[in-house]
């Protein structure tokens, strides 16, 4: 990644800073979020039950460019150390600027937690699961955390606002491709958010000398397959085609 402050993304406001990242601003980047109640502080109900302090609370909002260095920072530890991801070696910043670069022209919603003061706890995204239009409705999503966030509830609070996201763009399923069945929290996380299991794929990853079974989890988003969609209000960067075009 070049030195300095990365460009803006396309259709992107300029921020101040990170301090002005308020429910205003959040509003610029996602126009239907609600405001500043949308970036509240969330704790788990293992943090509410101790009565922790507001600085162990985390705050959600759209992923900025610059929290690239952290975001690479997180994902290359989940590539050196475990089984969610089936990359081997880590992407360095500019490959992982260039992946979110092609999020956010799509317009797939991108989240990051972080802990009120600038520090990025984990990150989540959608995006699409294969390019044939006909899986155009359709979005996988991908939560990493930051080694010292898991088990606080970051994890499930990222997957809940990134289905509220999908859900708000018109989305209608969302599909989870978990690396590992013995990946018994990101399992728990999915479940817990409505997301039931509907295969295993065994024996489909060699990472670590070993052979890693792949868990498929699906959920709805909004109307599901209960009616069809209007293609001419595709959220993403194009709409199906026309039969025969």
């Amino acid at each position: 990644m070049p030195s300095g402050r990365s460009p803006q993304w396309p259709g992107r406001p300029a921020r101040k800073s990170r301090d002005d990242f308020t429910g205003e601003s959040l509003q610029r980047c996602y126009p239907h979020a609600g405001g500043a109640d949308r970036i509240a502080p969330h704790f788990s109900p293992a943090q509410r039950e101790r009565g922790l302090p507001l600085s162990s609370a985390f705050v959600l909002r759209p992923v900025h460019p610059d929290d690239i260095a952290a975001i690479t920072a997180i994902y290359r530890d989940a590539v050196l150390t475990g089984t969610a991801t089936y990359e081997l070696v880590p992407p360095g910043e500019g490959e992982m600027q260039r992946r979110f670069d092609e999020l956010a022209t799509r317009r797939y919603p991108r989240l990051v937690a972080d802990d009120g003061k600038g520090t990025v706890l984990g990150y989540a995204y959608a995006g699409g699961y294969r390019p044939r239009p006909a899986y155009n409705w359709l979005v996988e999503d991908s939560i990493y955390l930051a080694p010292e966030a898991r088990g606080k509830g970051v994890g499930t609070a990222l997957l809940g606002r990134l289905i509220e996201e999908c859900e708000r763009l018109g989305f209608r399923q969302m599909l989870a491709v978990i690396g590992d069945s013995a990946n018994a929290g990101s399992i728990g996380v999915h479940r817990k958010a409505g997301f039931r299991m509907i295969g295993t794929m065994p024996a489909t990853g060699l990472k670590f000398g070993r052979w890693i079974d792949t868990v498929l989890m699906q959920r709805p988003l909004g109307e599901g397959a209960h009616s069809i969609p209007d293609k001419a209000r595709y959220p993403g960067d194009f709409a199906a085609p026309e039969p025969g075009r």
